[in-house]
């Protein structure tokens, strides 16, 4: 992590997939309910081998959304198993 405030809703930190690609990930989220939150992300993102390349170049805005779909699923899932 390079970087946290949870008042301001920022997270800043490394990501690694090795071999591959390194870079740094900016999350910004915000409240625009009581029970909805908007997030901006921001990838800075250096491919490390050509498979490195290969993964992004795979990042269209077709992909991109594709895995935005995937995510916002995933921590829906997540958040409603601890609503109890």
């Amino acid at each position: 992590m390079l970087a946290f405030d949870a008042a301001a809703g920022a997270v800043d930190y490394v990501r690694v997939t090795p071999g591959s690609r390194v870079g740094t990930v900016s999350v910004r989220a915000r409240a625009t309910s009581e029970t909805t939150t908007e997030a901006e992300i921001t990838y800075r993102l250096t491919a490390l081998s050509s498979e490195g390349n290969r993964k992004l170049e795979e990042m269209t805005p077709e992909g991109y959304d594709a895995m935005l779909r995937r995510w916002e699923a995933a921590i829906g899932a997540a958040a409603g198993s601890r609503r109890g």
